[in-house]
């Protein structure tokens, strides 16, 4: 028996040298392992358990908060809605949750359930003063294509006398005045390409174009959209505000209003109306002096077919002969007095023959 006990001493006491942590105490070597995390107790597991009720019990009540929020705003919306609709003094003030709108993710449809279809034209100049001074490019556009151009053409709609009123008359000049490129591409272009544009909506928005000053840049895009559309009367009374600012324009533009608005439009049309008459003069009078040979050669022969026998043709017709004789290397005229015709060299126009751009 002493020599088993000897052994056993001995063995332990290798083990405790070599593995000093393994003891022979089995629940001292338990409580040591949850010590150094070896093995998860009992407690964790129920903690485990308790956070993932906790997270689940959370994304509930954030849920049923959103829901409550949702509903909020939808009441929230309707009041506003309400308030709009009876905006009738500038010296009133917004409601202060119109305010918060621009700022939403959702602004689009929470706006769109204030119903701006109900809101008084002085609403909607103050709404529009206070969009265009709080929101995104994007959402401006959105915002005068789907509110300010229907407030407009539902106001015409519902006036006998079929003039806008004066505060949405302020709310289109203020949006042009804010942002030009905006103004076209989210009004002036999206009411040309409806092919429903009226005669007073064109007028109304001619009047604005024409007292308020544009960058060049823009004129011209406004004119080369303009000219690849149906021609129309409408049409035809924004062009001829938008040439009546004698901006400088692009080669590309100037050939584009030449030989597609100006000589297809005449043939396509039997009657023409004075106000494309009138374009036409005010071209000729400001650009016809930076016009290649190929480009003054087709708006003569074109006021010579067209020509109405008045003072307008006739001072189109003086304005291209006297941009033509100004510049002997590039053009010669020669007048008969018997049948009025006119004679090229056609030796200057090789030259030019590169700058000519005929559109189909």
């Amino acid at each position: 028996m002493g020599k088993d006990n000897n052994k056993n001493l001995l063995k332990n006491t290798a083990t405790r040298l070599y593995s000093p942590w393994q003891l022979d105490d089995n629940k001292t070597w338990i409580d040591r392992s949850y010590r150094f995390g070896l093995i998860p107790k009992d407690d964790d597991f129920k903690t485990c358990l308790d956070e993932n009720m906790a997270n689940t019990i959370l994304r509930i009540e954030q849920e049923q908060l959103e829901r409550n929020a949702h509903l909020r705003e939808e009441d929230s919306a309707d009041e506003i809605g309400c308030s709009l609709a009876r905006f009738q003094s500038t010296q009133c003030r917004l409601p202060k949750a119109l305010k918060i709108i621009p700022s939403l993710s959702n602004w689009g449809e929470i706006l769109f359930l204030t119903d701006p279809s109900s809101w008084t034209p002085q609403a909607t100049c103050q709404v529009t003063k206070l969009f265009l001074a709080n929101i995104k490019a994007t959402q401006t556009r959105q915002y005068l294509e789907l509110v300010l151009l229907h407030a407009m053409r539902g106001n015409l709609v519902d006036r006998a006398d079929g003039q806008l009123d004066p505060a949405l008359y302020r709310a289109l000049k203020k949006a042009l005045v804010c942002n030009p490129a905006l103004f076209m591409k989210g009004l002036l272009f999206p009411l040309c390409e409806s092919n429903s544009c009226t005669v007073a909506e064109a007028c109304i928005l001619a009047n604005v174009l024409g007292q308020t000053k544009i960058p060049a840049p823009q004129t011209a895009t406004a004119l080369l959209r303009l000219s690849e559309q149906t021609f129309t009367l409408p049409i035809c009374i924004l062009v001829r505000v938008l040439l009546e600012k004698r901006q400088p324009l692009p080669y590309r533009v100037v050939d584009i209003l030449t030989f597609q608005y100006f000589c297809q439009r005449e043939r396509a049309i039997t009657r023409l109306p004075l106000t494309w008459y009138q374009s036409l003069q005010i071209f000729t009078q400001s650009y016809s002096r930076d016009m290649v040979p190929t480009q003054k050669r087709a708006l003569l022969e074109l006021i010579q077919r067209v020509s109405r026998n008045d003072d307008i043709s006739a001072a189109i017709d003086k304005t291209i002969k006297s941009a033509i004789k100004s510049n002997d290397q590039e053009l010669e005229t020669t007048t008969d007095d018997s049948d009025d015709t006119v004679v090229y060299n056609e030796d200057s126009d090789s030259n030019h023959s590169d700058d000519s751009m005929l559109i189909d």
